[in-house]
């Protein structure tokens, strides 16, 4: 009963690799290597093909189903997918990834989106412990004062990071004294 639930279950999915000895003999596998990475199956989808057509005694060349599955993702990957799923921070483990091209600009923009995050982030921080700031200046107790000096310090540690995290600037000045630089 088991069996038949976990075969039921793979054929409504649409992820069994049931192929006939027929099919192993005369398939397009461009083809279906094409259409498999359009349905997101996984690259190991050919290991599959080869095990069950050899199960039917037919050594299947796996060539032509990679070629047809690497050019569907060549298609439906584009770098600018890449870097929409990067912009949005979403983690993304899809098939696209299997394309080179689109995993370097996914990493990149990937990265790019999360230190871009983390800078927003400590900004708006920097604009709340400003607010608090604003608050207590002017209070003379002693509790404020204190308070005070610790958000003074927060805001420091904080403005020093943010001009860390920023590329340096190249900037180019004149001598002031060029007597000393002879």
């Amino acid at each position: 009963m088991r069996a038949l639930m976990i075969l039921l279950l793979g054929l409504l999915t649409g992820c069994t690799t049931l192929v006939s000895k027929e099919q192993c003999e005369h398939l397009n596998w461009y083809g279906r290597g094409y259409v498999d990475a359009q349905r997101e199956r996984p690259l190991s989808f050919g290991k599959e093909y080869v095990a069950t057509c050899r199960s039917h005694g037919v050594y299947l060349d796996i060539t032509p189903w990679q070629r047809g599955y690497q050019k569907s993702l060549r298609q439906s990957c584009p770098a600018y997918k890449a870097r929409e799923l990067a912009s949005q921070q979403q983690t993304y483990q899809g098939n696209c990834l299997l394309n080179p091209e689109f995993a370097q600009v996914y990493r990149e923009a990937y990265k790019q989106a999360r230190e871009q995050a983390a800078l927003q982030q400590d900004q708006q921080q920097l604009e709340q412990l400003r607010a608090q700031i604003k608050q207590l200046e002017g209070r003379t107790d002693s509790a404020a004062q204190q308070k005070l000096q610790q958000l003074r310090w927060q805001e420091y540690q904080l403005q020093e990071s943010l001009l860390e995290s920023r590329p340096p600037m190249a900037v180019e000045a004149e001598v002031l004294n060029p007597e000393l630089h002879r």
